[in-house]
């Protein structure tokens, strides 16, 4: 006989694990502004020595990439389909651009890095000794 178990949405945040969107965008702006020459592939080139010797303030913009930026920009991601729904956002604007294929490639790269880096995050988060008991 099996058992079949069903968890819903939720049921991570419910055991204390920092596993929504607001999370991890906030650690990782918080990691790539501590230690900026980690995160090269997404800050803007020649910001990299500004950041390490901390010249730059805290609202100016550093991403490259540009979907990191935008969701930072926005300062809010009250959930999940958030970030889907500013995908959208971007690819439609883009599809609408006169360099419509660059801007969509450039776009789904943006997107590329952030799912690499949100898997880390989620690896890390997850042998965090943080379950509620």
């Amino acid at each position: 006989m099996y058992n079949l178990i069903l968890i819903g949405n939720g049921f991570d945040l419910a055991h204390n694990l920092k596993t929504s969107y607001r999370d991890f965008l906030n650690q990782l702006d918080k990691n790539a502004w501590n230690n900026p020459s980690q995160f090269s592939d997404i800050l803007k080139d020649g910001l990299i020595d500004a950041l390490i010797r901390k010249d730059l303030r805290r609202n100016q913009k550093v991403y490259k990439n540009e979907f990191i930026q935008h969701l930072l920009d926005l300062g809010y991601l009250s959930n999940w389909s958030d970030i889907e729904y500013q995908y959208f956002i971007l690819i439609n604007n883009a599809a609408n651009s006169s360099n419509s294929t660059q801007r969509i490639k450039k776009i789904n790269d943006d997107f590329e890095q952030i799912k690499k880096y949100l898997r880390i995050y989620l690896s890390d988060e997850q042998k965090k000794p943080n379950f509620k008991t």
